[in-house]
């Protein structure tokens, strides 16, 4: 036989218990999301441990090099700094794109669309130098940060090309559709002597070693160092599971208690 102890006509325990139960219940369902992002996150720092830390000269020096390395250092220019169109802003590499913005209708309201209707590259390349040696470095992997933080491709501008730009695009560009809302300039620069840390793939293309990217979690731009980077997401590893055993530790714990007293008070 079991006990019972209501107010205002609800059963006061088995309310608690069926709290306690649900609770408990919820923690136990956000412990393999936490799991899984802390999984990620060791798997990641196991990955860019192994990536060695290499200098410039050593990787220009000899011909069996390991397949990702992490470099640390600053962009420089390979002749000079050039100036970026749009803003003037001296740099070592631009880029200018227009794009169309459509206004298009469905069935949840309204969105709008941007379409790359004109590129134009600078075409100068971008050399990256550790105090050692420079080696020429791909911009698509300047793009990519490593940590989630913004790359060293800076987005300078973002404006109405008819706002005094217009001499910067060919005309064929200004063509709108019937739901065009507005045709936009976008300029995107890489700045000189800036330090980061590269992970990359060293490779040889023309005779010559240029640093790249490529797939996966071990490469992409970062200001932190090397040991820095395996530190952080080491750091965060760990959190992680401390939280995920916490959550279940704390979830069993009030699951079991309320359904362990629901069936008490029965």
């Amino acid at each position: 036989m079991g006990c019972t102890a209501t107010f205002g006509g609800v059963d006061v325990l088995k309310l608690i218990f069926t709290i306690s139960a649900g609770c408990g219940g919820l923690f136990l369902i956000v412990v393999p999301i936490g799991a899984a992002v802390a999984l990620s996150d060791d798997l990641r720092s196991r990955l860019l441990r192994r990536v060695p830390a290499w200098t410039v000269v050593d990787l220009l020096s000899v011909k069996a090099r390991p397949r990702r390395v992490a470099v640390r250092g600053s962009t420089v220019a390979g002749d000079s700094v050039v100036t970026a169109p749009a803003t003037g802003t001296p740099c070592l590499w631009f880029r200018l794109t227009v794009l169309r913005v459509d206004k298009v209708t469905t069935d949840s309201g309204h969105r709008w669309d941007e379409t790359v209707v004109w590129s134009q590259l600078s075409g100068h390349t971008v050399w990256f130098h550790d105090g050692t040696a420079r080696v020429p470095v791909e911009v698509p992997l300047l793009e990519r940060a490593l940590d989630g933080k913004g790359g060293l491709v800076e987005r300078s501008l973002r404006t109405r090309v008819e706002d005094g730009f217009l001499r910067l695009v060919p005309p064929s560009v200004l063509r709108r559709n019937r739901n065009t809302t507005e045709i936009v300039l976008v300029e995107e620069l890489v700045r000189d002597d800036v330090t980061a840390t590269l992970f990359v793939r060293p490779v040889h293309r023309d005779g010559q070693l240029v640093l790249t990217g490529g797939r996966g979690y071990r490469v992409g731009v970062t200001d932190l160092t090397h040991a820095e980077v395996v530190d952080r997401y080491s750091g965060e590893a760990r959190e992680g599971w401390w939280t995920v055993r916490f959550l279940l530790i704390l979830g069993g714990a009030f699951y079991l208690c309320g359904m362990a007293g629901a069936l008490l008070i029965r």
